[in-house]
C-alpha cells in the first residue's frame, strides 16, 4: 500500500489554500496490475500448487529461464503435459498457473514518491520541473535528471 500525507500536522494558518489543522491522506492499495500481451498459453505461476496449471513451486530459475519455452508437468498427479512460456512476472504477479489462457496480469512494478521542494530534501525526491522528469516518475525511476 502507498500512503501519502502533508509533511506538517498543521498546514499554513489561516490562508484559503492551507489546510489547516487536517490536513488531508491519502491511502492507495494496488490489488491487481495490467493485463500481459497475450501469448497464447497459460503461463506457469511461481509458487502455485501445480494442480490446474504449471508452476515452479517457489524455484527462483524461472528468472533465468524468462521468455523461453519449456514443456512442464501439472496436474493432481503430475500426469497433464504441455508447453508454456515462462515469465518471471509470475513472481508477483497473478492468474499465473491457473488453467486460463492470457488471464495473467503484471503484479507492482514499482512505486515512486517525492518530497515538495522543501530545503533539506535530496534532489532526487523533490518535485519535477522539466517534461524529461515529469516522465521518469511515470516510468518509475524518479527523478534523475538535473538541469
Amino acid at each position: 500500500m502507498g500512503y501519502a500525507y502533508n509533511g506538517k500536522p498543521i498546514d499554513g494558518s489561516g490562508q484559503p489554500e492551507a489546510y489547516g489543522a487536517h490536513p488531508p491522506a491519502i491511502g492507495v492499495d494496488f490489488f491487481q496490475g495490467p493485463y500481459m500481451d497475450p501469448d497464447g498459453c497459460d503461463n506457469p505461476s511461481f509458487n502455485g500448487d501445480g494442480i490446474k496449471g504449471p508452476s515452479f513451486h517457489g524455484d527462483c530459475s524461472i528468472v533465468g529461464q524468462n521468455g523461453t519455452k519449456i514443456t512442464m508437468n501439472y496436474g493432481p498427479d503430475n500426469s497433464l503435459t504441455g508447453e508454456f512460456i515462462v515469465r518471471a512476472e509470475a513472481i508477483n504477479g497473478v492468474n499465473f498457473g491457473d488453467g486460463i489462457k492470457d488471464n495473467e496480469r503484471y503484479g507492482m512494478r514499482r512505486f515512486v514518491y517525492h518530497n515538495n521542494n522543501l530545503s533539506g530534501v535530496q534532489y532526487y525526491m523533490q518535485d519535477p520541473n522539466y517534461a524529461p522528469e515529469y516522465y521518469n516518475f511515470l516510468q518509475g525511476s524518479g527523478r534523475t535528471i538535473r538541469k
